[in-house]
């Protein structure tokens, strides 16, 4: 029989879970992620509608805090994190989707 559990602490930018299945106890640890700027090409490159580049950095924060929170949520409750129950397929619909409203947004 499959029991699973979580108990969960937050200790700065990580989440760590300790999830029990059949005895064998797990800790799962999720880092938040932040973006870095310098994998944004500096050539003078003018994005349009008045974009600028902190824009794409903010939205793509936007995107990582939100996986963040809904993934140390899920875990918490003993479940998948969402990218492993979703289709790839899915999963890239939502970021694109995802990205483009907060893109709009900013």
């Amino acid at each position: 029989m499959s029991r699973k559990f979580a108990c969960s602490w937050k200790s700065g930018t990580i989440v760590s879970l300790i999830s029990v299945t059949e005895g064998h106890a797990m800790i799962v640890t999720i880092p938040r992620s932040v973006v870095d700027p310098r994998g944004f090409n500096p050539s003078p490159w003018f994005p349009p509608y008045e974009l600028r580049i902190s824009c794409f950095q903010e939205a793509m924060q936007d995107v990582y805090d939100f996986f963040y929170d809904v993934n140390s949520m899920l875990l918490q409750r003993g479940l998948q994190r969402l990218d492993d129950m979703l289709r790839p397929a899915a999963m890239s619909g939502i970021i694109s989707d995802m990205l483009t409203a907060r893109l709009a947004a900013h």
